[in-house]
């Protein structure tokens, strides 16, 4: 990250702004108070020293905040301190890695979840950090909007998609927030096109991962629409592959049915030969080989 320069007064708020947490560092109540008291200096001084905490900062706070520290993340969805990072990064001054651009994702998703419950909600934080996570993940967004989604669609699916550190969990979160979103935009080719965009580079991943997600139960028509539609389109990305790479997918999503003991979304064994021929022979080749396919 490279280095900003702003004019700071002098004194403990000086300190403050210039102070660089490690990795090591307990951020305490004594610490959050030393950034209350920088931030009471920005109505009568300007921005400048919220710029230059925010920049020194942002990578230690959200390695804290992702832990759950608690003064981490009021830090990280205050009003003040989002300004003065959205500052510096409308100045050009902020780069981060996609390991920080996740990290900061995934706070942003726990915030907005569930505003009834979280007790640290604001609006205003919440529109701001909105902002900040779109520009942080906008090469995502906008590829995602090629496919003709809204930006807020894709935005949704964007942060589901960036929400964890477990792939499996990213792939079924984007797929879960696809499925409450309406129908008549949710169809099979453009399920399709979002699969290519997001997971085109991880099959086997995607396609026991969906597989492995299972639904008795739906909130409302629509989502057991959607379901389904994601559903015919996985399938319709797996019947474009060889015969041979459908074999290797398939016998890995058999053996972890079989570790598991659970239930896959829908039985292999009972697609149309007509719609899915090279599925079809796949499933065949695997039965000769005294491997059952359900």
């Amino acid at each position: 990250m490279g280095d900003v320069t702003f004019k700071v007064s002098s004194g403990m708020i000086e300190k403050s702004a210039n102070m660089v947490i490690t990795s090591d560092d307990v951020i305490d109540k004594d610490y959050y108070n030393a950034f209350l008291k920088l931030k009471s200096t920005v109505y009568r001084e300007g921005y400048g020293v919220m710029n230059l905490y925010a920049n020194n900062n942002i990578l230690s706070l959200l390695t804290s905040g992702v832990s759950k520290n608690p003064k981490s993340l009021k830090i990280l969805t205050d009003p003040d301190f989002l300004i003065g990072l959205t500052n510096i990064m409308n100045a050009g001054e902020l780069v981060l890695s996609r390991e920080y651009i996740n990290r900061y994702t995934r706070i942003y998703r726990a915030y907005t979840l569930d505003p009834s419950s979280n007790a640290i909600y604001n609006e205003r934080s919440a529109k701001l950090l909105r902002n900040i996570i779109y520009n942080l993940n906008k090469d995502v967004v906008e590829s995602l909007k090629e496919t003709g989604l809204s930006e807020d669609y894709a935005l949704i699916i964007t942060v589901n998609r960036f929400s964890s550190t477990e792939e499996r969990r990213n792939i079924r979160r984007a797929v879960r927030a696809m499925q409450h979103i309406d129908q008549h935009i949710m169809t099979e080719q453009r399920v399709v096109d979002i699969f290519a965009k997001l997971f085109s580079e991880q099959l086997t991943n995607l396609f026991c991962a969906i597989m492995t997600d299972r639904f008795d139960d739906f909130d409302d028509y629509n989502e057991e629409y959607v379901y389904s539609t994601v559903s015919n389109a996985l399938l319709d990305i797996l019947n474009t592959m060889e015969v041979d790479e459908i074999k290797d997918i398939i016998m890995e999503y058999i053996s972890e049915l079989e570790k598991s003991g659970s239930i896959g979304r829908f039985r292999l064994n009972s697609i149309n030969p007509t719609d899915y021929g090279n599925i079809t022979a796949a499933i065949e080749e695997i039965e000769m080989m005294g491997i059952y396919v359900y």
